[in-house]
């Protein structure tokens, strides 16, 4: 059976975490506003709509948490359509899976609206077969159903899939569906 090889996006394929880490500092920076040093601490342990809340009530944000969420989506719109670039080690590896015509499917978590952006841009779409986001599958990465169901669409046993992806709890669903791991972890080493 051929192996269908699992790329997450998000800290594996495309170097985003440091501005999903920084979101709303960066929201507030497009309104001209400096974020405090402090911010990722404070809004922390808060929900998005928390965040949303406290965001439009200390910086006086016109239009309230309507306008803090509505500005953060666009925000995220303009960085995959905009910033964010792949990770410079990852493309040899895409370019040699592609060159030996081995079967790529993107699994994100992020949404198809900004997702695809992306992988246009860059220019990334040229590798991958299929591109799957959670609302396509309609299960989180966190549970092993999500990738029996990607394997399954794909007509690929999960043990014959590889599975990239730096979130712990994306490998640890993605084996116990019983696939092959690889796990990236771009902040502190790829292994």
């Amino acid at each position: 059976m051929e192996t269908l090889h699992i790329f997450d996006i998000d800290g594996t394929v495309l170097d985003s975490m440091p501005m999903w880490e920084n979101l709303p500092g960066l929201y507030l920076e497009s309104l001209g506003i400096e974020a405090p040093a402090n911010l990722a601490e404070i809004i922390d342990p808060m929900t998005v709509p928390e965040t949303n809340r406290y965001i439009a009530e200390t910086f006086n944000v016109p239009g309230g948490e309507d306008a803090v969420s509505t500005g953060i989506h666009e925000v995220l719109r303009d960085q995959y359509a905009n910033v964010l670039e792949p990770f410079d080690d990852i493309l040899p590896e895409l370019d040699a899976l592609l060159a030996d015509g081995a079967r790529m499917v993107v699994f994100s978590n992020t949404p198809h609206v900004w997702l695809d952006l992306a992988l246009e841009r860059c220019d990334l779409m040229k590798y991958f077969e299929r591109v799957f986001s959670v609302e396509d599958i309609g299960i989180r990465k966190d549970y092993k159903e999500s990738f029996l169901k990607v394997c399954e669409i794909m007509g690929t046993p999960a043990e014959s899939s590889i599975v990239y992806d730096d979130s712990k709890y994306a490998l640890d669903a993605a084996e116990a569906a019983g696939c092959v791991i690889k796990k990236y972890d771009r902040y502190r080493g790829v292994k």
